[in-house]
């Protein structure tokens, strides 16, 4: 098949799967006759069909089976749907680019931006398959899809040098440096330097000795390698949560795995943890605010995507995973049983509306943000002494108070949130930088 060819056909498989998720996904829609059939779902000839008693997740009064389900079927499995997609089309499109000695096409920075904002969702909803450990690798998926900021960008040099003179890459790459982290420096980074140290490793001299096009090109081809390995593990985790394969929305709820439901609910705001990260490490530290990880008052050259300036990008789409996870679906939506929904049913309402107004005001002030440039040029320009006294109402660096609004909604999910519900906290965040 031609790669154009290839490409229609992608793009088709886009939208019909696009469309069947929306309808899914609309609270005030008619569900699917055969998603309702309180028989089963054997019908779709599944291989890992729900039980007989399933009921559709967004039809009828809550209940936690019904949270879980539509958290598996309408949240998780189609980002992580969506994600598969993106980075196909986009190992695609840059295969072609660097065929015409043309990596960094228009086309390549769109379509790597909306990758980047496809995975950020995935790994801010982190729960299930993402998290086991492969037997092989002893890695978990979130950790060999993108290892940042722990890349090790010295071994992705050495192995361009090796295609470009030697034809072949001849060392397996450590996880750190093949994930999408590694491909960005590839394709983003000036072609000047390399992050060897070159008395240690002396023959990149040669390399960098190469005209300009030549190592565009040597550096994409390398992408490309690193692209479709990534897209094959993406497609694999996509189909663990897809209903008609792995189906791990089952697994949620069938006992296999978590011995009440309660518990794996825990999971769900285990994973939605994932926000204090933003606050920690992706605001945190290239702001100073995070004085444990930056000791020199900020830090700008530790942001996120620092060579494809989508560090933004970043912290917007996990909001929005955040946002999704929590409500379950579009805060305006009736019946996309989320967190919020839970609360209500333990009494307390008034929880779910904070955390939507604290997003609210996140979600205005991240635009903003964004609005007047990349983070790290902001960061370099901050005054540390305003930084450290800024907070929600006095502005007074608007990325450090950003900071703030992130911490709004952390604290209110341990202080409230995890309280109201008697669930626990991740053992990972209960020493966070608070």
């Amino acid at each position: 098949m031609s790669l154009k060819k290839s490409m229609v056909l992608l793009v088709s498989v886009i939208f019909t799967l696009t469309a069947c998720s929306d309808f899914f996904n609309k609270k005030n829609s008619q569900p699917v006759a055969t998603v309702q059939n309180p028989n089963g779902l054997n019908e779709n000839n599944d291989v890992n069909p729900f039980p007989g008693s399933f009921e559709e997740p967004t039809v009828g009064a809550f209940s936690e089976e019904k949270l879980l389900l539509n958290t598996g079927l309408n949240v998780i499995s189609p980002v992580t749907e969506a994600f598969s997609q993106e980075l196909q089309i986009f190992t695609l499109r840059l295969k072609q680019a660097c065929r015409t000695q043309n990596a960094i096409t228009p086309a390549i920075i769109q379509q790597w931006q909306t990758v980047v904002a496809n995975y950020h969702k995935v790994d801010a909803l982190a729960l299930g398959p993402i998290n086991e450990i492969d037997s092989q690798t002893n890695l978990d998926t979130r950790s060999r899809l993108y290892s940042w900021p722990v890349t090790n960008l010295c071994r992705a040099d050495k192995a361009v040098y090796d295609l470009a003179f030697k034809g072949q890459i001849n060392e397996v790459l450590p996880y750190n440096s093949k994930g999408l982290d590694a491909i960005e420096y590839l394709l983003f980074a000036g072609t000047e330097s390399v992050k060897c140290n070159l008395k240690a490793h002396p023959m990149l001299k040669d390399w960098l000795a190469l005209p300009e096009a030549t190592k565009i090109k040597n550096r994409c081809d390398v992408a490309v390698i690193l692209a479709a390995d990534l897209s094959a593990l993406a497609d694999t985790l996509k189909n663990k949560w897809d209903r008609e394969k792995g189906n791990y929305s089952k697994t949620l709820l069938d006992g296999s795995k978590y011995p009440t439901h309660k518990a794996a609910i825990n999971e769900i705001t285990n994973a939605l943890y994932a926000l204090e990260t933003v606050k920690d490490i992706r605001l945190g530290v290239p702001t100073g605010k995070n004085k444990k990880e930056c000791t020199t008052g900020k830090c700008p050259e530790r942001s996120e995507h620092i060579y494809s300036g989508n560090s933004f990008t970043a912290i917007e789409a996990r909001l929005e995973a955040f946002k999704l996870g929590f409500f379950g679906g579009s805060p305006s939506s009736v019946n996309s049983y989320g967190i919020d929904d839970y609360l209500k049913q333990a009494n307390h309402p008034e929880i779910a509306e904070k955390i939507g107004r604290f997003i609210s005001r996140a979600e205005t002030n991240l635009a903003a943000a964004k609005a007047r440039g990349d983070l790290a040029t902001q960061a370099a320009n901050i005054v540390p002494e305003q930084c450290q006294t800024s907070t929600v109402d006095n502005r007074a660096e608007e990325l450090c108070s950003l900071y703030e609004d992130i911490r709004a909604i952390t604290t209110t999910m341990k202080t409230e949130v995890l309280v109201a519900l008697s669930l626990n906290a991740p053992p990972i965040y209960q020493g966070d930088n608070d």
